[in-house]
């Protein structure tokens, strides 16, 4: 699994998020674990594993339609996602959410750059920003060191890509629940 990991990293660089990224790694580390020649039945296993990630059933997590039901009509909300672009919008299409949003944006990656462009497009000043979501790394530090504020939700999956000391700000509210992000 640490093969694995070291190989998507790399290709992450050159390829960005999402599932076919994924796939290349694990065939590359499994191209490694067997000399350099895999069989057909390796190769479409790998295949069958990353068709049944990126095409499973989509579940919403307990209390965001509530909460976004709150907020809209008080902010302009926006989805700020990374990934592969058709990848995302399905998923985004799937939810139900769209009713919600002012914009969505399928980020290359979700960095103090990419926020402050996204900011500008919606004619949002960097430190009116307020992000919510689960990353560190992507939702909450990078809004932080742009002068925005940031709610950190739970979730019970934590990417190792996405782990990272939490910065220290006044400026990082950390709630139990989604539904507390209305309150």
């Amino acid at each position: 699994q640490k093969m694995r990991w070291q190989k998507q990293k790399k290709n992450i660089q050159l390829f960005g998020y999402g599932s076919k990224t994924y796939m290349l790694g694990m065939t590359e580390a499994a191209l490694d674990l067997c000399g350099g020649r895999l069989d057909d039945h390796i190769y479409y296993g790998i295949k069958d594993i990353i068709t049944r990630l990126s095409y499973h059933e989509f579940v919403l997590i307990d209390g965001v339609e509530q909460t976004l039901k709150a907020l809209q009509g008080h902010y302009k909300l926006v989805v700020a996602t990374k990934g592969d672009l058709t990848e995302q919008m399905v998923k985004f299409r799937k939810s139900g959410l769209e009713k919600y949003f002012h914009h969505i944006e399928v980020l290359e990656n979700k960095d103090e750059k990419n926020y402050r462009e996204l900011a500008a497009k919606n004619d949002i000043l960097p430190e009116d920003i307020l992000t919510v979501g689960n990353s560190v790394k992507s939702d909450i530090a990078p809004v932080i060191a742009i002068g925005g504020t940031a709610i950190k939700t739970p979730h019970e999956v934590e990417w190792v890509h996405e782990m990272m000391e939490m910065p220290q700000s006044d400026r990082v509210i950390i709630v139990e629940k989604i539904e507390d992000v209305a309150k």
